[in-house]
């Protein structure tokens, strides 16, 4: 199933529906919410990660954690991690290494980014290796899952 929206969610691609969810029976919708180079008009999406479910310390006392998602990339198993900039690197404790860059992705299925998202819960890795930043897909050996989070838009 493939739709287009009307504005504001013009940046919205498509809708893919992938079967009953197995507890609720309801069709479940993964809707591709940050295509066209995650823009937004002409600017690209801000988030803030306003809380952590599974903490991380690195990131515990630095909240929110803003940045602005750069892009959209698939990995070896699903289609919508999202390449994110954050606005203060901090550093990964234990290994001693600056994190500039995040890679985040909906924790459930179908929770999707969005100009209008609040409180989606996220899985977060930071970017170790920087040719990430140029893949165009997603190798798990160049992060390091971090955390789960929750994350807002932000302006």
């Amino acid at each position: 199933m493939s739709q287009k929206l009307n504005p504001p969610y013009s940046d919205i691609d498509s809708q893919r529906l992938i079967g009953p969810h197995p507890i609720t029976g309801r069709n479940v919708v993964i809707i591709n919410s940050v295509a066209v180079n995650n823009t937004v008009g002409q600017r690209k999406m801000r988030f803030s990660i306003t809380s952590l479910d599974d903490s991380s310390e690195d990131l515990d006392g630095l909240l929110p954690v803003k940045g602005t998602i750069l892009r959209q990339m698939p990995g070896p198993d699903r289609p919508d991690y999202h390449l994110a900039a954050v606005d203060s690197p901090f550093v990964w404790k234990k290994e001693k290494k600056k994190i500039s860059h995040v890679i985040l992705a909906g924790h459930l299925v179908g929770a999707g980014l969005s100009p209008t998202m609040r409180s989606v819960g996220v899985g977060i890795a930071y970017v170790l290796d920087d040719a990430v930043l140029s893949d165009a897909t997603l190798d798990f050996k160049k992060c390091f899952y971090a955390a789960i989070g929750f994350v807002d838009a932000s302006p």
